[in-house]
């Protein structure tokens, strides 16, 4: 059969890259020829996708940062309406990022274009409103948690399941209670991120550890997880103003991070972590945590306007009750939650077995697999219906 040769990818965040590479690495060996081309990072660069902006570009964290990046994302949308009028794609594949995906979204619909939402932005947790133009601009959802499909099927939207796709990401994933004593920090994966959160978890570890008759015992190892588009420099200057500790850096390479961020949280005994996509890759692992999670008032007081759900972390949001402490906003102080890692430090039994429980719930290895062949399959039904006409 002939395949069409041009498909338009849009992340704009680093899941969504190292997800969406994945899927594309999937979808060449369904559709040896295609050419892809449009948003992402350094992970859809290396496997030669076309890049007409960064995703360093264009991730924002809350209200705030958003219009610190205003110009340069409205830069971007004008290139991408152009892009699609010129280029004429045959398939627009959409990668969570909602504010910007949705209206891409709208602008390939009115291209006559096929759109294809691949792990759909959480409008469950907010923004119900917004599923008007998921069922109205999408012509195929594809879901990556478990009680999604019934959600958005009741709203009428085409949807298939296919399990969390950071399955297939993550090697060796043995459940097992770690014994060493390191504790893993993971501020987040952009700059802005990085200065609310990092210096309470450095706090955070001084707490933990302690100073005992004039002389200071280091009861455990702490070591930050630097993503890749995080400023290096930044994060060396917020430690040696609070507590230097070793930085783990995959600075280089994408794909070199995701290995050294697993290793360290298959090595660690606990783990303090912003909220994403990290909290299932810990829970995946068995790694212990706390969730601590800080943004701008704006964004802070605009979020518990529209957030309907109690919890912020994934792993808590899968089990249906907060399995994990989730400190955030202004009860990220770090007295308490040093009090409570202790606590847990000591009876980890409890959060162990509730995260294996998610792991299970998570679905079995290759999303990525089954999301490519939905995807492959809607191009093929494209053709065909083509032909016909």
């Amino acid at each position: 059969m002939e395949h069409p040769k041009k498909i338009f990818i849009s992340c704009g965040e680093l899941s969504g890259d190292i997800h969406g590479a994945n899927l594309v690495k999937n979808l060449k060996d369904l559709i040896p020829e295609m050419k892809v081309f449009g948003l992402g990072g350094d992970n859809l660069d290396s496997l030669g996708v076309e890049l007409i902006a960064h995703i360093k570009d264009l991730s924002v964290v809350g209200i705030t940062e958003l219009f610190s990046k205003f110009k340069t994302i409205n830069r971007t949308r004008r290139k991408v309406k152009k892009l699609l009028k010129e280029k004429r794609p045959d398939i627009c594949i959409l990668i969570d990022y909602p504010g910007f995906n949705l209206w891409l979204a709208k602008v390939a619909k009115k291209e006559n274009i096929k759109v294809v939402y691949y792990i759909l932005p959480q409008l469950w947790a907010w923004g119900a409103w917004r599923i008007k133009y998921i069922k109205r601009f999408v012509d195929k959802a594809i879901v990556i948690l478990p009680f999604e499909k019934d959600f958005y099927k009741s709203y009428g939207v085409e949807t298939e399941y296919v399990g969390h796709p950071i399955l297939d990401t993550i090697q060796n994933s043995e459940f097992r209670i770690q014994n060493s004593k390191t504790i893993a920090l993971l501020p987040g994966s952009r700059d802005e991120e990085v200065k609310k959160m990092l210096p309470v978890m450095l706090i955070v570890a001084k707490r933990l550890n302690s100073i005992v008759g004039g002389t200071f015992q280091s009861r455990y190892k702490f070591i930050i997880a630097v993503a890749p588009g995080v400023d290096i420099d930044l994060v060396n200057r917020i430690t040696q103003r609070i507590y230097p500790v070793p930085i783990s850096s995959g600075q280089n390479s994408s794909r070199f991070h995701r290995d050294k961020t697993q290793n360290l949280l298959k090595e660690s005994c606990f783990a303090l972590i912003s909220s994403g996509t990290a909290t299932l890759e810990a829970g995946i692992l068995g790694t212990p945590m706390v969730i601590i999670y800080k943004v701008s008032f704006l964004s802070y007081i605009f979020a518990k306007i529209v957030v309907r759900i109690k919890n912020i972390g994934l792993v808590n949001i899968i089990s249906g009750k907060e399995i994990v402490p989730e400190f955030i906003q202004y009860n990220a102080k770090p007295d308490k939650i040093a009090a409570k890692v202790r606590d847990l430090l000591e009876s980890p039994e409890e959060i162990l077995n509730n995260l294996a429980n998610v792991r299970e719930k998570l679905g079995s290895k290759g999303a990525s697999e089954r999301a490519a062949k939905i995807i492959a399959q809607v191009i093929e039904e494209l053709i065909t219906s083509t032909k016909v006409r």
